[in-house]
């Protein structure tokens, strides 16, 4: 069942930068759940993590932590709509800019202008005609789908904790249900390292995790030249990338589905819980579960912003070429064969073998 059917994106401030805005739907996400526990009466429940101290049950009291935690899981649905809408709506104005300037017949030209370029400078250097992380057009989609793939095996994994209670119907003493939670985390524990170590995260370095995964995308830290070979072999790409919102689309699906299918089931399996149910066991296993969806969200916002900063890198490339192709086609040539007096002469000489 598809709870999350015909949620409304959350709107993400306009002034915040797409790195900004992954930041603003974890921090949103830390905010809103601290503020289901103080709704409810459970502030203590730091303490109930800490210690293991039961919390006095009641029937229909379950139910109401329940029915928040859901409302919150629906809510960080929307917040990650909005942020998946901000970034197409910015690179979809991207392409529209281009494409309004430019047509079809432009952006062939322009590829039959890169064999033409310069590749070395009047010195024999070669010539550098931007700067780019070492993406590779060939493995970027099986780079971001690993990232969905290991979330689907961490989701299945975490959904199991629950049933560690042994039957729906479980109520525990003071000290099983400390126990019942102890145990619960240190399970999340050993999950959470099977996960890491999937995605080749350093544990010793996940505070960061979110600039592991921007490394692993990118293929390193440091930014590569782009030469005339670089440009030789991914014109087609760069020019695909550039012009047709769908190529972005298809990196982002997968992990679009994987965060939505995995806040679905947590709330299927949330829905599945009994009220007289021990709320020691429930609050724990939230608990781990809200780390869970913010782990998506931090996982997912990497993936994207790596999706538009590549998006972007090919757009600056096919937007010089496509202008620098336009200003040769307006100048005519001597006897000589040399380029007559413009004020971009410079500029289109230092491109351009003619």
């Amino acid at each position: 069942m598809d709870y999350l059917m015909g949620a409304q994106p959350s709107y993400i401030p306009s002034h915040l930068s797409i790195n900004e805005s992954a930041m603003y739907v974890i921090v949103e996400s830390e905010h809103e759940f601290n503020k289901i526990f103080k709704s409810i009466g459970l502030e203590e429940l730091a303490q109930v993590q800490e210690s293991g101290v039961m919390l006095e049950s009641g029937d229909g009291k379950i139910k109401g932590i329940m029915d928040k935690f859901v409302k919150w899981l629906q809510d960080r649905w929307a917040d990650i709509k909005g942020f998946f809408e901000k970034i197409f709506g910015k690179i979809q104005t991207k392409i529209n800019n281009l494409k309004r300037n430019y047509d079809q017949k432009k952006f062939a030209k322009a590829k039959e202008m890169v064999p033409k370029l310069n590749g070395t400078d009047k010195d024999g250097k070669t010539k550098v005609f931007g700067k780019t992380y070492p993406y590779n057009f060939a493995t970027f989609g099986n780079d971001v789908r690993k990232y969905g793939k290991a979330m689907d095996k961490l989701q299945a994994e975490l959904i199991k904790v629950l049933d560690i209670q042994g039957s729906p119907n479980y109520r525990g003493t003071d000290n099983e249900g400390g126990a019942i939670a102890k145990e619960m985390q240190e399970q999340e524990e050993v999950i959470m390292s099977t996960f890491y170590r999937s995605i080749g995260v350093d544990e010793d370095y996940t505070s960061d995790l979110r600039g592991q995964i921007k490394t692993d995308l990118r293929h390193g830290t440091s930014m590569v030249d782009i030469t005339k070979d670089w440009l030789v072999k991914n014109i087609d790409n760069v020019i695909k990338m550039s012009t047709d919102i769908t190529t972005t689309k298809k990196y982002s699906k997968d992990i679009f589905n994987t965060v939505k299918k995995n806040i679905n089931s947590t709330i299927s399996k949330s829905k599945g819980v009994k009220k007289d149910m021990a709320e020691t066991g429930y609050t724990a296993w939230m608990t781990i579960m809200k780390r869970a969806i913010t782990l998506n969200a931090t996982v997912m916002g990497a993936v994207m912003e790596c999706v538009n900063e590549f998006q972007s890198t090919c757009s600056s490339v096919i937007a010089r070429l496509l202008s620098a192709t336009n200003r040769t086609e307006k100048m005519t040539y001597s006897e000589s064969a040399m380029l007559e007096s413009s004020s971009y002469q410079a500029e289109i000489a230092s491109l351009f073998n003619f």
